[in-house]
């Protein structure tokens, strides 16, 4: 009895651990300050391309470390929007901090349309309803913080993909953020932020030893 007990405790919760995991194909509830922060949008029925955002109210709040959605099918929807199968759009945006400068080739896969923004600047345009299909495009990137900004729209159900590339140099082609790129929590880890965190620390620091010093008078 303990047994048949056990094992059906060890099937519920792969069972509940499976479905916890699909629910989370865009991005998990949790919140993650060092992410992608993803807007979901309920949008019209026969949509053919990303809508403004700005004038759509959020039905829920995701967050990615990544984007790495191969094409398959999606039939979970979003936590406490389960029913939002098709005809929905998510506006990811973040910090990224860029260790080397240089010339940056981005790839964006997507089914259906995408675009890619860095600070503000259109770098892909794969907008519209297709099949998985890739946009390319280039941009140049100092040594410093950088915001990023991912739009995403899916039609009618069930085939999705969504997946951000890059390569940088002579180097292959990675899964954003990949080695040269990181996303960070906003104010931190550019090098005015670390300047910062040095001095609070150093100041710190002093405070203690004086305070040290004091008690042993």
């Amino acid at each position: 009895m303990k047994c048949t007990k056990l094992l059906l405790l060890i099937f519920f919760t792969f069972f509940l651990s499976s479905f916890s995991q699909e629910e989370e194909v865009f991005g998990g509830s949790d919140k993650v300050t060092a992410a992608l922060e993803g807007k979901v949008y309920k949008l019209p029925e026969n949509t053919n391309h990303l809508p403004n955002f700005d004038n759509l109210r959020p039905v829920s709040t995701i967050y990615a470390t990544e984007l790495n959605i191969p094409n398959h099918d999606f039939s979970s929807g979003f936590p406490g929007v389960s029913e939002l199968l098709e005809w929905f759009g998510i506006e990811y945006t973040g910090d990224i901090f860029v260790k080397k400068a240089g010339n940056y080739n981005f790839r964006l896969l997507s089914d259906d349309g995408a675009k890619l923004f860095i600070n503000d600047s259109l770098v892909i345009n794969n907008d519209g309803i297709h099949a998985a299909t890739s946009g390319y495009g280039s941009i140049f990137l100092d040594e410093a913080k950088h915001r990023i900004k991912v739009q995403y729209f899916q039609g009618p159900r069930y085939h999705i993909a969504l997946q951000l590339f890059y390569t940088f140099e002579e180097e292959k082609e990675q899964l954003f953020p990949g080695k040269e790129i990181t996303l960070t929590i906003p104010s931190v880890y550019t090098k005015k932020g670390m300047w910062v965190l040095l001095f609070l620390i150093v100041l710190g620091g002093g405070i203690i030893f004086v305070q040290i010093k004091r008690k042993k008078k």
